[in-house]
């Protein structure tokens, strides 16, 4: 029997006054440096719970304190009476306010067998190492708030709901974490007729592939255990805010940065740029990059190639630079390219290449019609193609598996 999208939870939503110390700010907007600072100096930080195993520990023996710690942070958490407990089971209704954009999701949990089905859509491969780190976590901290983000294209009804349920009051408002958010609780009656209306919607993972395969791997262990449904927050496609993932060399594959210069001049037009607000160009339009090599700007177009559809930057880069030129043929595992998300800023790029003498490009963000495009078509975009933001925030609504 095919399990319904949207099924309700048990959301444990973070009382007001313990907020700011609970919510931690995007995961991947922050260094590994950062995120240690920050669960080292605050105790109550949603961070000591979602410490991945990648970050810092590398032995069998090292992954599974990691998590035991994990899990310590969460029950002592709900020792202290930071979370308000669900008065019922229902769906959150979950806006995220940034600057001067905001976007309202609806939180259900989402049957993994739905990726199957084609109900819900990928973009990108998963790492198999990865995603059995993350479910080892799952089990261990027996927890999720870090919701898997998702795009779907509204319906007028579903719109007129969701104007409706956010004209009440919410059951929480909070800046914590960097970012507006505020939470609604729906109804039995919202909750049953948002689910009516939601079951005919395809939707788009945007961001947490790896934790949607994460809890696929811990459902697998144990056929029937609650990990067969994944934590999730879906958001109008028309509300998507995608910044970019810039993409980092830490060599120059034993080209001198003249050779490099040349050899990208081959593939696709490269200019230098003298001038430089700020001293951090950006491209200014799909089909464009920017490049920082040894202390120089440079503007870079991408080559064009038909065989690509539809084009997505991060792809051609990888096809036509990365692979021949830099030798990057496996872009999931190499160690030599790193993926730094908009938000850690391109002076944190111009400072590792000017340490290391590595080579830097800065690109222009995905737009959402071209991942729908991709998923659609069953196609898979590279690694880290696209950035979205604001991110839903961890340990401001805990759902515990029973």
């Amino acid at each position: 029997m095919t399990q319904p999208l949207f099924q309700s939870l048990g959301a444990h939503i973070v009382k007001p006054d313990w907020a700011d110390r609970v919510v931690s700010r995007a995961y991947d907007a922050m260094s590994d440096a950062e995120r240690d600072e920050i669960a080292r100096n605050n105790p109550w930080s949603y961070l000591n719970v979602t410490r991945s195993p990648a970050d810092s520990a590398a032995t069998d023996a090292e992954i599974q304190a990691l998590l035991t710690s994990c899990g310590a942070a969460l029950e002592r958490l709900f020792e202290a009476e930071v979370y308000d407990p669900p008065p019922t089971e229902g769906l959150l209704i979950y806006r995220l306010a940034l600057e001067h954009h905001a976007q309202t999701g609806i939180v259900g949990m989402m049957p993994t067998e739905a990726t199957h089905d084609g109900r819900i859509r990928k973009h990108e491969n998963i790492l198999p190492a990865r995603a059995e780190l993350l479910a080892q976590h799952l089990e261990a901290v027996g927890a999720a708030s870090s919701p898997v983000a998702l795009a779907h294209v509204s319906t007028p009804m579903l719109t007129a709901m969701i104007n409706e349920i956010t004209a009440t009051e919410p059951a929480l408002t909070t800046s914590a974490g960097a970012v507006e958010q505020t939470l609604w609780r729906t109804t039995e009656a919202q909750t049953v007729a948002l689910q009516a209306e939601l079951q005919s919607l395809t939707l788009y993972i945007t961001d947490g592939h790896h934790r949607f395969g994460a809890a696929a791997v811990a459902a697998s262990k144990n056929p029937g255990s609650p990990h067969s449904r994944v934590l999730s927050v879906s958001f109008p496609a028309d509300e998507q805010r995608i910044l970019a993932f810039h993409r980092r060399v830490r060599h120059t594959n034993g080209l001198s940065p003249a050779e490099l210069v040349e050899a990208l001049g081959a593939v696709g037009s490269i200019t230098t740029l003298v001038d430089t607000p700020s001293g951090h160009p950006r491209p200014s339009a799909s089909g464009e990059a920017t490049v920082y090599l040894d202390r120089t700007w440079y503007r870079f177009a991408l080559p064009e190639d038909p065989t690509f559809s539809p084009a997505i930057d991060a792809e051609l880069l990888q096809a036509k630079v990365l692979a021949p030129i830099l030798g990057i043929t496996d872009p999931n595992g190499d160690d030599a390219i790193e993926y730094l998300a908009d938000p850690v800023g391109i002076a944190e790029l111009v400072e590792r290449c000017d340490r290391d003498q590595g080579v830097a490009f800065v690109m222009h963000p995905t737009t959402i019609e071209q991942i729908i495009a991709v998923a659609d078509s069953q196609g898979l975009m590279p690694p880290k193609s696209s950035y979205f933001e604001p991110k839903p925030r961890s340990g401001l609504f805990v759902h515990r598996f029973e």
